[in-house]
């Protein structure tokens, strides 16, 4: 805070922490922001839904070390199960020009990380996101990289299709409302990335030290069975069709409803279907084929 050429309650950044029984990484990740070597002063929003361990105390407490820099949200009940993504309460309370979003069980390495996204930003206004690269972890181990996020630049059309980016990465502008559709989503970076994507592009900072995701087995992706997130997949998929449909975007909506078209094919691959869900697609290949044949005869 020494360092912060502006005042305490005035903070350019906010760092999103959303948490759920997260008793045993919370510290981890606390240590990562509080590290974070900035100019500027930054504020650490945590939500947590309703843990049912000892996570809040764990909140408080650091709370109550740091009352300039952490700020709370604590749910008496847990509104992910109500149906609501912690998102619709975590992004609005949010005082900052840029938010920087990481979940209680990850956490950043690179203590400049937070300040080097935020002056790209700023330098920037062309761009509205930017990211890292990540490595995912389990115990003491880090493991070999994963390919599931973006580690390239991205043009606003791209991050209006929601791509894959490591959210615990992420800084972005805080300029967009989240709509009520939202409320629904089980994979808020997705949709949030969608949004972003019209306030300008994404930016890939490789010269940044890869933050850590945690791999364990009540993590929200890692804990879920394949079915399971493709019920996610499919809630998330069919709010941003009903979004861009009701606000008259037709190309994106026509997008989203093919992805929502895709999650339900694999859907009924995986719910115990997939002999006929094949004999029905072959029937319609060989239809085809012979359809073509008679045609050239």
């Amino acid at each position: 805070m020494a360092s912060w050429q502006a005042p305490q309650d005035q903070p350019l950044l906010s760092i999103v922490c959303l948490t759920y029984n997260h008793e045993h990484y919370l510290s981890d990740a606390l240590h990562g922001f509080l590290a974070q070597t900035t100019h500027f002063p930054f504020e650490i929003l945590i939500h947590d839904d309703a843990s049912t361990d000892g996570t809040r105390e764990i909140i408080q407490q650091y709370a109550k070390n740091y009352p300039h820099i952490i700020r709370t949200i604590l749910q008496e009940k847990n509104q992910f199960s109500l149906g609501v993504s912690p998102l619709m309460a975590a992004i609005p309370a949010a005082r900052g020009k840029y938010i920087a979003y990481c979940e209680g069980d990850d956490y950043w390495l690179d203590t400049h990380k937070a300040g080097r996204q935020v002056q790209f930003l700023e330098d920037h206004p062309d761009y509205a996101i930017c990211y890292t690269d990540s490595r995912p972890f389990s115990g003491k181990t880090i493991m070999a990289p994963v390919t599931a996020g973006t580690t390239r630049d991205l043009p606003a059309d791209e991050l209006k299709r929601s791509p894959s980016i490591f959210t615990l990465t992420t800084c972005f502008r805080n300029a967009m409302t989240l709509p009520p559709e939202f409320a629904s989503i089980k994979y808020g970076d997705m949709a949030l990335w969608s949004l972003i994507g019209h306030h300008g592009k994404g930016k890939y900072l490789g010269d940044i030290q890869p933050s850590l995701y945690r791999i364990h087995p009540s993590g929200m992706h890692s804990s879920n069975p394949f079915r399971k997130r493709l019920d996610m997949e499919f809630q998330t998929y069919s709010a941003l069709f009903n979004y861009y449909q009701r606000i008259g975007n037709q190309e994106l909506a026509e997008y989203f409803f093919e992805r929502v078209s895709g999650v339900v094919f694999m859907k009924n691959l995986v719910e115990f279907k997939v002999f006929n869900t094949l004999a029905n697609f072959t029937r319609l290949v060989i239809k085809g084929l012979y359809k073509r044949v008679i045609k050239r005869q």
